[in-house]
């Protein structure tokens, strides 16, 4: 909804939604940061809306407050296991052992490696690129540069595809990128083309722009039927018939695109382009 009203705001002149989400900013504020309740989100993205609120407001308190989740990532690796042991639950999707899986494994400038689940991953980095470049940061700077490094050398599919396994849609080692299991999933094609247009803003360079240009045509646009009806949530790069989509650990290699999904893969808002 950030990104939403940043977007509709810079489209239209038009604040009223921009107004209601400063009020909710203003609230999360009010209730997280380094004098008040500690707090990281378990699926990262609040970051990117709140960069988005202070490039169309100018405000940086908002600023300031991505900034703070960013900062507090992996201060506490057991952040979410002693929230569990509070609550009794656990955010969905997040293994609160598992610090690698959600980032926490160490402060984000000093993490070398993709690691996780690779959606979280690059909008995490997207938003440190835009912090970064707002603040002039070096060390931000220099910690996205090895992660885009590792990601784009070592992690990503030759079509832009990231998040190569289907188990916890994630990051696996380096170089275990398979052909017949790949999940690539169509969002985390859209976070890394985030990532690279944050990069490119701060250092204008075909290093990023051929990844962007990359992963938009092979690993974004490959998630849609041209009709606009049917999608593809993982990008199959290999179809084995008989196996694929219906023999475990190929389950998620859908030969054909589904007509829905729970959660649809064409819900980002394309505010940056």
């Amino acid at each position: 909804m950030m990104e939403a009203a940043a977007a509709y705001f810079d489209a239209t002149g038009k604040d009223r939604l921009l107004q209601v989400m400063e009020r909710m900013a203003d609230h999360i504020a009010s209730r997280f940061g380094a004098d008040k309740q500690p707090g990281i989100p378990g699926h990262q993205e609040i970051e990117i809306g709140l960069m988005k609120l202070y490039h169309a407001t100018g405000k940086e308190k908002y600023r300031d407050l991505a900034q703070y989740f960013l900062d507090e990532r992996g201060k506490n690796p057991n952040f979410f296991k002693e929230e569990k042991e509070k609550r009794g639950w656990v955010h969905f999707g997040t293994d609160p052992e598992d610090t690698f899986y959600n980032q926490c494994f160490a402060p984000v400038r000093e993490q070398k490696t993709a690691e996780g689940h690779s959606v979280r991953a690059v909008y995490m980095y997207t938003a440190m690129a835009d912090l970064a470049h707002a603040t002039g940061e070096k060390e931000l700077l220099a910690a996205c540069e090895i992660l885009w490094d590792n990601i784009t050398q070592k992690r990503m599919y030759l079509t832009g595809g990231i998040g190569s396994t289907g188990e916890g849609e994630a990051f696996t080692i380096d170089y275990d990128l398979p052909g017949d299991m790949a999940y690539a999933e169509t969002c985390a094609s859209i976070g890394l083309a985030f990532f690279a247009k944050k990069m490119l803003d701060i250092r204008p360079s075909d290093r990023y722009a051929e990844v962007l240009e990359r992963t938009v045509y092979n690993g974004i646009l490959s998630g849609m039927q041209l009709d606009g009806m049917r999608f593809f949530y993982v990008n199959p790069l290999e179809v084995n018939p008989g196996i694929s989509g219906k023999l475990h650990g190929y389950k998620h290699v859908l030969p054909q695109r589904p007509g829905w999904y729970a959660v649809p893969a064409a819900r980002r808002i394309w505010s940056d382009w």
